[in-house]
C-alpha cells in the first residue's frame, strides 16, 4: 500500500517542537501555619533563545496556581 505524502508529513514531528525555547525547574512546598496551609511557589528558569519571555513563563505558572486554587475551592465546599 502506497502512504500518500500528507499522511508522512502528519507523523513528522514539527521542527518547533523540537526546539527548546526554554526550561525550568519549578518547585511547591505546602507548609502549615496557623492560618492554614501557606504555599510557596519557587520557578528557576533558563531561557535558550528570544522566543521565550518571563511574562510567558509568569502567565502559565500563573495560570497552573489559579487551577489548583479552584480544585482546592471545590474541595472546601463539599466538605
Amino acid at each position: 500500500m502506497r502512504r500518500s505524502r500528507s499522511s508522512a508529513s502528519i507523523r513528522r514531528p514539527c521542527a518547533r517542537l523540537e526546539t527548546r525555547i526554554s526550561v525550568s525547574l519549578a518547585t511547591i512546598e505546602f507548609k502549615g501555619d496557623r492560618a492554614g496551609t501557606r504555599l510557596i511557589f519557587t520557578e528557576q528558569g533558563a531561557f535558550l533563545d528570544d522566543f521565550d519571555k518571563t511574562e510567558y513563563r509568569e502567565e502559565g505558572s500563573r495560570a497552573i496556581l489559579e487551577a489548583l486554587a479552584k480544585e482546592f475551592e471545590g474541595e472546601l465546599a463539599s466538605t
